[in-house]
């Protein structure tokens, strides 16, 4: 052990004289110990407890040669603690009391077995987790160990000093190990890793700046940051290897691949922690973990820009269609305080539009009867005669949107009319029939002028697009004597069992 710990995994300045020295030392007193039978058994166990405290200093001195290389400092720590816990344990419990005199604590055949902490040791870090997290394992092990020995000390100096009994004894050690060792545990593996825990608090706030970030350089930028910031790499590059969706380890652990997913492109990061450690499957399901956060917090600013631009679009739509509506009739409109009346309501409908109060439930009839009189006034103005008919179900609760939807295709069928159409009467069918509405509004004018071209009109798009929000079918025709339009939607909240019925008043020219 002590010529293993001169050669590997750092061959250290004097490794000859090291061995060589043991071998002559070591040889020499165990020739000489050989002269004295009887005393053969206790100059035995002083000789392997001098080797047992070499291989301690020899192992150590290996730890602090292999600081610079991530590797070998892994494996350093990993195969010292091993062989200190499996030959330590044999020479404290059986080489050290018989050194002085005193009866072992374990039977020797018993104590062998600490031996196979080596193996054991050995077949870990070699076969299933090769290096991957054995340095941080070594430590946590070691602090173990040392909480076991520091117990039995304090134990054994209450009994020896104070002459406590067993239980006393027993609670004030425990008291002792949280009062004093587990701090000092926690100063300790700070100040040999130098590592700080993350602060889950900052690192969600940076999770959401790189997530809420809508310029892809800057997020890419700011992931560079973090990464940087959370594993201290002695490099950091972006890399060209396609790695799917998971991360990986490369070089035993001395770099790490995170993919490129997220939006982000993939980077490798070599030497955690400034070169004194490697990175271990721990960091890697860290990373993923932030990459899966990083594309839920994407796709939620996605559908925020797109709930934006709808709403965008249809602050646009209800503009064209509500307010310019209203604008249009002013503008053919004779009579002067007529004229005023149609400007304050245009303003009134500026104000709805931004408003956009869809919390209370339409009235039906009353929004039907305010549309019949605004669509008889403009048509009469124009010299049109109109045929407004309703059917009503009794339908639940008006959708507000879809009362907007029927005021909005009314609006813009009756403004189409008034300008290309050139016709002499109006026909409008309502249809409230359980859940669904029904609209149809026909014209005996020119039809629509070059077919299906006609439809590419702003307002024929608006009207479809209203149609198909509130996932309803829209139709437009024509033939020599006239134009149809039929829509069709949801618009009330449950439907009715009640006949069909006809409002009074409803039916005639306007």
């Amino acid at each position: 052990m002590i010529a293993l710990f001169a050669l590997y995994p750092v061959p250290l300045t004097g490794a000859r004289w090291i061995w060589g020295g043991a071998l002559v030392v070591f040889g020499g007193w165990m020739l000489w110990a050989l002269s004295d039978p009887d005393h053969l058994f206790t100059a035995v166990h002083r000789i392997t407890l001098a080797e047992m405290l070499l291989i301690v200093a020899v192992s150590g001195a290996q730890v602090l040669a292999a600081r610079g290389d991530p590797v070998r400092f892994a494996i350093a720590r990993w195969l010292a603690v091993s062989v200190l816990l499996g030959a330590g344990g044999f020479i404290a419990t059986v080489a050290a009391p018989s050194a002085f005199g005193a009866p072992s604590l374990i039977a020797g055949e018993y104590a062998f077995a600490f031996f196979l902490i080596i193996y054991a040791g050995l077949a870990v870090g070699l076969l299933r987790y090769r290096l991957f997290g054995l340095g941080r394992w070594a430590f946590h092990i070691l602090y173990a160990a040392a909480a076991a020995l520091a117990l039995l000390l304090v134990d054994g100096v209450l009994i020896a000093a104070f002459s406590f009994d067993s239980g006393a004894v027993f609670g004030v050690s425990l008291a002792a190990a949280a009062l004093f060792y587990l701090p000092l545990r926690s100063w300790l593996w700070n100040k040999f890793t130098r590592r700080r825990p993350l602060d889950q608090a900052a690192l969600a706030r940076a999770m959401i700046d790189i997530g809420m970030e809508p310029m892809r350089a800057q997020r890419t930028e700011k992931w560079r940051a973090l990464l940087i910031r959370s594993f201290a790499p002695l490099s950091i590059a972006q890399h060209e290897e396609a790695m799917g969706a998971v991360s990986g380890l490369r070089d035993d652990g001395r770099a790490l691949v995170t993919p490129s997913s997220a939006g982000f492109p993939s980077f490798m990061l070599r030497d955690r922690d400034g070169g004194r450690a490697l990175f271990a499957p721990g960091d890697v399901a860290a990373v993923n973990e932030w990459l899966a956060l990083a594309a839920y917090l994407e796709e939620g600013h996605a559908a925020y820009e797109r709930g934006a631009g709808e709403e965008r679009a249809r602050i646009a739509r209800d503009i064209h269609d509500y307010i310019g509506a209203h604008l249009l009739s002013a503008l053919h409109m004779r009579d002067a305080a007529r004229k005023d009346e149609l400007i304050r309501d245009a303003i009134g409908e500026f104000r709805a539009v931004v408003r956009n109060a869809a919390g209370e439930k339409a009235d039906f009839l009353g929004v039907v009867a305010d549309l019949r009189a605004e669509v008889a006034e403009r048509l009469d103005v124009q010299g049109l005669e109109l045929c407004w008919r309703v059917e009503d179900a009794a339908a639940g609760a008006a959708r507000p949107q879809a009362m907007l939807a029927l005021r909005a295709l009314l609006r813009e069928a009756v403004s189409n009319i008034l300008r290309h159409a050139a016709a002499k009467s109006v026909d409008v069918l309502i249809v409230a029939d359980g859940p669904v509405l029904r609209l149809r509004i026909r014209d005996d004018g020119a039809g629509l002028a070059g077919g299906e071209s006609a439809r590419a009109g702003r307002g024929i798009a608006n009207m479809r697009q209203r149609v198909a929000a509130l996932g309803g079918r829209f139709s437009i025709s024509s033939d020599s004597g006239g134009a149809t339009i039929s829509a069709e939607f949801s618009a009330f909240d449950a439907p009715s069992e009640a006949e069909p019925r006809s409002v009074p008043g409803s039916f005639g020219a306007g």
